[in-house]
């Protein structure tokens, strides 16, 4: 009985299913698009939306944008690994009569990925996971939303945009 109640285990249960099931939706719709037009690998799409299910939409989102930054440094000192030791990628044509045959995508977003997780977690946080006191507004709640701007609501934004 104390399952059905509101509030109960049930109710708690089925949110926690709709936010990894929502989570792992947004990064599986991003990721099997980048599949579809051979940008990403079957394994990143997996690895996305697995990610996607653990931390929700929102922050996925978040994580994504860490991704994206770490994946320009990634390719970036990639390029600069190739030209220093010589090996400068040409933009010449394919010779007459030759097409240059696709092999796949050439880097994993695993890497990008996880340093965009890193960072969005461990910057974003630090209460959370014990690394710093939560601040004195959020002390004695459960929820601790108040730790994380990117948590809270329009609600929050608005009172310290208000304040300023």
């Amino acid at each position: 009985v104390w399952l059905f109640d509101p509030g109960g285990a049930a109710v708690g249960a089925a949110d926690a299913l709709l936010f990894a099931a929502a989570g792992a939706a947004v990064a599986f719709a991003i990721f099997f698009g980048l599949f579809a037009v051979q940008t990403a690998g079957a394994g990143d799409v997996k690895l996305c939306a697995g990610i996607g299910a653990w931390v929700g939409p929102r922050v996925f989102l978040l994580i994504l944008v860490f991704a994206a930054v770490a994946l320009v440094v990634v390719l970036m000192a990639r390029w600069a690994v190739r030209v220093a030791g010589g090996r400068v990628p040409d933009a010449a044509p394919a010779p007459a009569g030759r097409t240059r045959r696709y092999v796949g995508p050439r880097l994993s977003y695993s890497l990008p990925m996880a340093i965009g997780t890193a960072v969005a977690l461990f910057a974003g946080l630090p209460a959370e996971l014990g690394l710093r006191p939560p601040p004195p507004a959020a002390v004695g709640r459960a929820d601790c939303r108040g730790c994380v701007p990117w948590f809270a609501g329009p609600e929050r934004f608005s009172r310290s945009f208000d304040s300023a």
